[in-house]
């Protein structure tokens, strides 16, 4: 049986992602083979999300399932962040002792 607590952390980061997916599919600043390759790498990473679902509701070892999908959150944000980084470079510049990202 899965926690009320890990389904509002599910919950969470779900909306985060598919907040972050709707992001990279509307920006301007991204080729449309960066985003394909994204939404592909996505894709694969939903897939393996689902089938870790599966595995969580036959209660197959519940602790290593729970983090191999906490897991797979921590490699979408990655990806996203690091997408983010290539396609909107940070400008660092000193202003009076004062970091401007």
């Amino acid at each position: 049986m899965v926690s009320e607590e890990f389904r509002q952390i599910d919950t969470h980061y779900k909306s985060l992602v598919e907040n972050q997916i709707q992001l990279v599919k509307s920006s301007t600043n991204l080729s449309k083979s960066a985003q394909e390759e994204f939404l592909n790498y996505i894709d694969e990473l939903d897939q393996e999300y689902l089938n870790l679902k599966k595995e969580l509701k036959q209660g197959v070892n519940n602790q290593i399932i729970i983090e191999a999908i906490i897991n797979n959150y921590r490699k979408k944000i990655q990806l996203m962040e690091d997408l983010l980084r290539r396609s909107y470079p940070t400008q660092n510049t000193i202003d009076d002792g004062e970091l401007i990202l």
